[in-house]
């Protein structure tokens, strides 16, 4: 189920005894809980008809969804934390506990809506979590993208009286990270920059919006292919001195190295940029951005690229090389491989 059906099926009146909330936007994911609530419970009686469970036992999962609802037709009962949900391994089937609560949800009654509720990324190898998603009830809550975030961020700032230049939109977007909590926090933060005036110039963007970590990588990324070390170095200096990671920084790095080798496989193989997008589930402004930097390279020279900063990555978990190593490490060995690159086209 996309998170735009569940919106319809709630004002339908049209229930699941059981719901998997997962995806990583976690806005439109509380935005869809605050709405099944107001539906299910009546005023007044959200307290004693709401039940939220911390990694419950089957038993303590069964014992909430069957007790019966105070002056309302249902309870909502909120699983959070699922160790089933973190499990380590390849299982193929649900072992122990997890088969418990499978069999516990599979079996819920019609006088409750439980919610299991995962934040951050699951592994859809999982048994339970392919179970899960195997449910009428299962919504994952991905970033918006193209024409469908546009609309909402000028929808957003229209409530504020505002609204976003064209020229500006893609920038203030890509700048702000791809959850809507964030691109709100940048929004509030331009009304209040401009005061009055209705609408937000690309200088205003410019000016107030700090560069999320993946645009600033993605910075980082031209400054090196271009051969401008001490640019890309200041960068990282100045992401560290806004608290960022060295690790963070690292994984953000080999994100984007993957999905513009990714970008660039498709690309020679002929994919039309819908294809593109639609396959990697990315936003238009990020295709843009991404598409003209891996353009600079070949499909095999990006792959080789990603495959050093992985073994990289692998150094630094390990135990083999310190954060500020690995970082340094990854940056010159992409400079040395961009730099070869360039050196051959010419």
């Amino acid at each position: 189920m996309k998170h735009t059906e569940i919106f319809d099926s709630i004002k339908k009146g049209n229930f699941e005894n059981v719901y998997f909330f997962c995806g990583p936007e976690e806005y439109i994911k509380n935005a869809a809980l605050s709405a099944l609530r107001s539906a299910i419970l009546p005023e007044g009686m959200e307290m004693v008809n709401e039940a939220t469970l911390s990694n419950p036992s089957a038993d303590e999962l069964i014992a909430a969804m069957e007790t019966f609802p105070f002056m309302a037709e249902r309870r909502l009962v909120i699983v959070k934390d699922l160790k089933a949900l973190q499990q380590s391994g390849d299982d193929d089937a649900p072992a122990g506990e997890a088969k418990l609560l499978l069999d516990a949800l599979l079996a819920a009654p019609d006088t409750a809506c439980t919610v299991i509720w995962h934040s951050g990324k699951l592994d859809e190898r999982k048994s339970f979590a392919k179970k899960l998603l195997q449910m009428p009830g299962a919504v994952k809550f991905e970033y918006l993208t193209g024409r469908e975030l546009n609309a909402w961020a000028q929808k957003e700032a229209s409530k504020r009286g505002k609204k976003i230049a064209p020229e500006a939109l893609e920038e203030f977007l890509f700048n702000s990270g791809p959850d809507l909590q964030s691109i709100l926090g940048s929004l509030e933060q331009l009304c209040a920059y401009v005061l009055e005036r209705e609408v937000i110039a690309l200088e205003d963007v410019e000016e107030v919006v700090r560069p999320s970590l993946e645009s600033t990588v993605f910075a980082m990324i031209d400054a090196i292919m271009a051969d401008n070390m001490p640019k890309a170095q200041k960068m990282v200096k100045n992401l560290l001195d806004a608290g960022e990671a060295r690790y963070g920084i690292l994984a953000m790095l080999i994100r984007q190295l993957r999905l513009m080798a990714d970008l660039r496989v498709m690309a020679e193989a002929r994919r039309s940029a819908d294809e593109i997008r639609s396959a990697l589930k990315i936003a238009d402004f990020v295709y843009k951005k991404t598409a003209a930097s891996a353009g600079k390279l070949s499909a095999e020279r990006l792959l080789e690229a990603y495959r050093k900063c992985v073994e990289v990555d692998y150094m630094l978990k390990s135990g083999q090389m310190r954060e500020q190593a690995a970082l340094d490490r990854a940056m010159f060995l992409l400079h040395g491989l961009f730099r070869k690159s360039v050196s051959a086209r010419r």
